[in-house]
């Protein structure tokens, strides 16, 4: 126990010493610090706010998740999701980030109206991003470089290069706003309850609340079609059948209609025997038409079954307070870091600097 209140306290000496000494040489430490916070004003005051917008989702459970009775439950407690994992559809909400990160999913974004605050006019979503986001100061270099190659291969394109964009084909201008909309959009699915955390940012509340609520329902359309292409696809075949099957009755009913009327005052055995055909035929092809409606009505009713249901949780609202870093909390960050460099240099890097310079003078002579 001694040794241990020994080793705190020399712990205590040497940190108490370390400060001591960092302070001593308080006119560089404030000069340090003067710089930096410069440079963090300088820096914050070429860094736009940018506000987030949330919403909560819940997709309808999985019949198979409630099948597994109290070793779905079990699964929960572990945080896994045993429903997710048994059921058979291919696209579930663990992988509902990964669908928001495709470029057929974003594409589909880029041409989304979008209103800022302070407008009354509406604009494509990236045609925002391009006017609405300031390049700041140490990007333009970079800028500069890319603007100067463009001029060289004499690319004068726009931002979507053509009407409309094939994802099969991207521009380097059509790839790099889509990682630009990425970026901006993010996903969070809750393991236990299945929620799904949607967040969209941007420089104008207004357009990340906008946003936010399209990509919500733009998920939700994606997830439907996709649980609804096979039933979507029966009843359509189905409809074809029944139309099919309508038509052949309506001919057949007429067929008899006529043959009924033009021999209604005439007694020969074979006309009869024609005419009873007939009836025959109408009636099965009645009996096919009725069957067709059924089974019509049956596949409306499928498509209906497979079509998932969303609860929204947490709707969209225009934050009223920016996500991003406040401009003095970025400011006070750079003062702390030239304090601590400050530190590092007069605890540290100092001496290792003497003792490298003068190991080079010695070999030098």
């Amino acid at each position: 126990m001694e040794e241990k209140e020994k080793k705190q306290i020399s712990r205590e000496i040497d940190i108490i010493a370390a400060i001591t000494k960092v302070l001593k040489e308080w006119k560089l430490l404030f000069k340090v610090c003067f710089v930096a916070g410069i440079i963090g004003v300088i820096v914050a005051l070429n860094t736009q706010r940018r506000y987030t917008t949330t919403v909560l989702m819940a997709p309808e459970a999985s019949n198979t998740s409630s099948s597994l009775g109290s070793l779905g439950s079990m699964g929960a407690m572990l945080g896994l999701n045993l429903g997710s994992m048994m059921t058979s559809d291919a696209i579930y909400p663990e992988i509902y980030p990964d669908v928001l990160a495709t470029t057929d999913f974003v594409v589909d974004l880029f041409d989304v109206p979008v209103i800022p605050l302070d407008s009354v006019n509406s604009k494509p979503y990236y045609k925002h991003l391009i006017e609405s986001n300031r390049t700041p100061f140490w990007d333009y270099p970079k800028a500069l470089m890319v603007k100067l190659i463009e001029l060289i291969k004499n690319d004068t394109t726009n931002v979507l290069g053509t009407k409309k964009i094939d994802p099969f084909r991207l521009t380097k201008k059509e790839a790099g706003m889509i990682t630009w909309i990425g970026s901006n959009i993010s996903a969070i699915v809750d393991k236990k309850t299945s929620v799904i955390t949607l967040s969209v940012t941007d420089v104008d509340p207004q357009v990340s609340a906008l946003m936010a609520d399209t990509v919500m329902q733009r998920l939700q359309d994606y997830i439907t079609l996709y649980r609804t292409k096979k039933a979507r696809h029966d009843l359509e075949y189905i409809k074809e059948l029944y139309g099919q099957a309508r038509q052949e009755y309506m001919e057949a009913q007429k067929k008899y209609v006529q043959a009924s009327d033009a021999n209604r005052n005439v007694f020969l055995e074979s006309l009869n025997s024609h005419i009873k055909n007939l009836e025959n035929e109408m009636q099965l092809r009645l009996t096919v038409y009725t069957e067709t409606a059924q089974q019509l009505q049956l596949a409306k009713a499928k498509v209906q079954e497979q079509t998932p249901a969303f609860t929204v949780l947490q709707s969209a609202s225009i934050p009223v307070r920016p996500s991003s870093m406040p401009k003095m909390v970025v400011a006070f960050v750079f003062v702390v870091l030239g304090g601590l460099l400050d530190a590092a240099w007069v605890l540290f890097l100092r001496d290792f600097y003497h003792n490298y310079k003068k190991k080079k003078s010695k070999e030098t002579v």
